[in-house]
């Protein structure tokens, strides 16, 4: 199964590809666990599964929990396993359904399949150890399962494996890598947990049982080698940020890594790996096409006033009039949200006090109004429900979700700057506070979360200069003194980029599209399109160095964006392509040491600023063309 904003494909399949090491890393637990006990038998126990006919197991792998479900249904029940692997999971799982004396099959495809799966179509959906990779189809599940239909998820706690984890970004420094704020495993386990697991499950059904199973892994120290080979089998969930990042320094940091773990075992004579996990059982699955037990759906024509009928509608149930031949199309909500960071880059969130969600934390908020610029509408909830006043910097994302309360919303969020007002919660807010990146609450909307990895994302670069800088310079009022210099500095620069750029254009643009198909290979196909847009960047970015914008065509962009949609190349898979874009530029100018004093790397915090407004302009004519279409 696939998690969209943390791991590839190919990192789910290098860690759960080998049947081999599933069944070893199985008898670890087994012989290291401190409970005793079977979570599945856990999960199961007193469980009536007499009426359950139809079975789905998400992420099931070679059926490690369908086994758990032998003697428990009837003669007659069907299972169907789903993940992302075939390989040999296909043949293992099916015949472990076979030999439980069940009817089986196998789908080989990621998570997002249950989209064109029909409504209430199974009675029992099991997600054991996967649900964090796609908590974002937590609704559909609900949609797809029976009304009398149950859901079971088991997972791990927040803190999973926190004796190991916390050793990588020590290991990564010691090693002269800069660790990011939080590890990606660490943001894994937190996309669906046993501490917010419920929060997340409660708007879908109307009855959860929450079962902690408290346990913890105690490796002897002579027995600490089957810790590392515990740990080696999630190398490539737990390594990703250098795998990624730093790949030529992977074996050394594994090296580093392995060499603290023997440490720790020697300190200790042992070493305890946390391993607590949870069962959530779901019952009562809400229809998502209700809302507070109303259903939403037209009875009558607006034209006419005759009963709407439902028909399949290219490719869609739709409601229509058969008597003035209407159609009424679903269309999206349209919602903004805000980005705000203080100086000491904390978040700004607020808690919501009304439903969906009253209690949790989310970022500033709210549904455009008719005749309002999305823009206006995100700073109107934010001065509302903060008492802030700011200014669009920059384009953020753009998100679509089902939602059980409001249904189908688009979320477009932005990068605001306060300009004034005083923090005072206020409309649909009874918080409202600063958090930390590493630290930050459950939140209500799962395109919130995403927005927030997309903005560290887009800043990491940055603020490790201007750490850099910070480190070099402590004192502000040197800082300060630069800043006339800096100015002459500026002017400079953007000289030696501008014929850098127009230089090694063919270079960077290499570079770049080998970071796209890194990240996302699912662009490739579309990677002449994309690596046209980006010389097209690339020449812009040059006569905005030289001062001629006015030569800069925009309208290209916006041209590109109407093909790339035409193409069904996702918005936001398109504008990442842009941050990569941004990117390329300055890890060239690192690799050709064109930055070689304090001064200049102050100086190149300012250029970038301009850089910055202009991918902003780009992005804006992009998305334009999306909506264009």
């Amino acid at each position: 199964m696939e998690n969209i904003h943390l791991y590839t494909i190919d990192d789910i399949k290098r860690t759960y590809e080998s049947i081999q090491n599933h069944v070893r890393t199985k008898r670890i637990i087994l012989n290291y666990s401190q409970n005793t006990g079977d979570i599945r038998e856990v999960a199961l126990e007193g469980l009536d599964l007499s009426r359950v006919r139809n079975v789905l197991d998400m992420g099931c792998g070679y059926g490690f929990f369908t086994e758990s479900l032998k003697g428990l249904l009837k003669e007659e029940t069907h299972i169907v396993g789903m993940d992302v692997i075939d390989h040999k999971n296909r043949e293992s799982f099916l015949t472990t359904v076979t030999n439980m004396g069940y009817k089986g099959d196998f789908i080989a495809e990621n998570a997002n399949r249950i989209k064109t799966m029909e409504d209430s179509s199974f009675d029992l959906v099991i997600a054991s150890y996967s649900l964090y990779f796609f908590p974002h189809l937590i609704g559909e599940i609900a949609r797809i399962l029976a009304e009398d239909g149950i859901f079971i998820a088991v997972t791990h706690t927040e803190s999973s494996l926190k004796e190991a984890i916390q050793i990588i970004p020590v290991c990564m420094e010691g090693l002269g890598m800069m660790p990011p704020d939080e590890i990606l495993i660490s943001k894994l386990f937190k996309a669906f947990s046993m501490e917010n697991g419920k929060a997340r499950l409660d708007p879908y059904f109307g009855e959860i049982e929450k079962i902690v199973f408290e346990n913890s892994l105690t490796f002897p120290l002579e027995n600490v080698d089957d810790c590392i080979e515990y740990l080696d089998k999630k190398k490539h969930l737990l390594f990703k940020d250098i795998l990624d990042n730093y790949p030529d320094k992977m074996d050394a940091l594994i090296l580093s890594f392995n060499s603290s773990i023997h440490e720790s075992a020697q300190r200790g004579k042992e070493i305890a790996l946390t391993k607590d996990d949870v069962v959530f059982r779901c019952y009562k699955p809400r229809d998502l096409k209700t809302v507070n037990g109303f259903r939403k759906r037209r009875l009558f024509c607006c034209y006419c006033g005759n009963p709407l009928t439902q028909s399949q509608i290219e490719g869609k149930l739709r409601d229509n009039c058969l008597h003035c031949h209407a159609v009424f199309y679903e269309n999206p909500l349209p919602v903004a949200s805000c980005i705000v960071v203080n100086e000491a880059r904390e978040i700004l969130l607020v808690k919501r006090k009304k439903e969906p969600y009253s209690g949790m934390w989310c970022l500033p908020i709210g549904f455009a109004e008719t005749g309002e610029e999305i823009r206006d509408a995100a700073l109107r909830e934010l001065s509302e429900e903060t008492g802030l006043n700011g200014t669009i910097t920059r384009l953020i994302d753009v998100d679509t979700i089902d939602n059980y309360f409001y249904g189908s919303m688009a979320i477009i969020t932005y990068e605001a700057a306060i300009t004034g007002g005083a923090l005072r919660p206020g409309d649909d807010a009874c918080d409202g506070g600063y958090f930390p990146l590493s630290n930050l609450p459950p939140l209500a909307w799962s395109s919130n979360r995403k927005a927030l990895d997309i903005y560290i994302e887009l800043n990491r670069d940055t603020w490790a200069m201007v750490d850099s800088f910070k480190q070099l310079f402590p004192d502000i009022d040197t800082m300060k003194s630069f800043a006339p210099r800096a100015e002459e500095q500026k002017k400079f620069l953007s000289n030696i980029l501008m014929k850098m750029i127009g230089r090694d254009m063919e270079e960077i643009s290499r570079n770049w599209a080998e970071d796209v198909q890194s990240v996302a290979p699912h662009l490739t196909p579309y990677l002449e399109t994309l690596s046209n847009m980006n010389r097209n960047v690339l020449k812009g970015v040059q006569s905005w160095l030289q001062g001629q914008s006015q030569a800069i065509n925009l309208d290209v962009f916006m041209e590109t964006g109407t093909t790339l949609s035409n193409l069904d190349v996702p918005l936001a898979d398109v504008l990442n392509a842009m941050a990569l874009s941004r990117k390329s530029i300055w890890t060239h100018v690192v690799k050709k040491r064109i930055l070689s004093s304090p001064l200049e790397i102050y100086a190149t915090l300012e250029l970038n600023n301009r850089i910055i407004f202009l991918y902003d302009k780009i992005n804006y004519y992009l998305t334009a063309g999306y909506f264009k279409k």
